[in-house]
């Protein structure tokens, strides 16, 4: 059985703009700054930048919230472009 190739004549899975998007589940736990509008992975650098620029800058109310997706999601926020772009 022969492979997908896709339009760029590479196998389907191997062409970053070919492939599939990973989705991820609606559960998966996500964090938001209230000053914020992205969500992001609890590892991602630019959720530390944010966070510290607000502590800073002695932003009240400034702690992370844990979320799913989902919720994030249904309350209008963002993925964020770094650690989260398999979020749609």
């Amino acid at each position: 059985m022969a492979e997908e190739r896709c339009v760029h004549d590479l196998m389907r899975e191997q062409c970053s703009l070919c492939r599939p998007t990973p989705v991820a589940p609606p559960d998966r736990r996500v964090w938001v700054l209230p000053t914020s509008e992205v969500f992001h992975e609890r590892d991602c650098y630019m959720f530390d930048a944010v966070h510290e620029a607000n502590l800073v800058r002695d932003i009240p109310d400034n702690e992370p919230a844990p979320l799913t997706v989902a919720e994030a999601l249904d309350i209008g926020l963002r993925p964020c472009e770094r650690c989260a772009p398999h979020v749609r």
